[in-house]
């Protein structure tokens, strides 16, 4: 499966979030505002069966309503 695109906002305040498969960064340093943004550059993108995937959030300043969409294609 590869990641294509992560998609974040949140309702106020900001956040910086960090997407994982198990130790390994997928995107981080992702800066989140109000409004919608798209991460189409990501770091590494291929996940595989069993990995765990962690969305985390290393710095929040009254973030409300934090929203993360990870997207994926998988070729069979």
């Amino acid at each position: 499966m590869t990641v294509t695109k992560i998609k974040h906002k949140v309702v106020s305040g900001s956040a910086t979030l960090r997407v994982k498969a198990d130790s390994t960064d997928v995107k981080a340093g992702i800066a989140v505002s109000t409004s919608y943004a798209n991460e189409t550059s990501i770091t590494n993108p291929t996940l595989t069966e069993g990995q765990e995937l962690i969305i985390d959030f290393p710095a929040v300043s009254r973030a409300v309503t934090l929203r993360v969409l990870v997207y994926a294609t998988e070729i069979i």
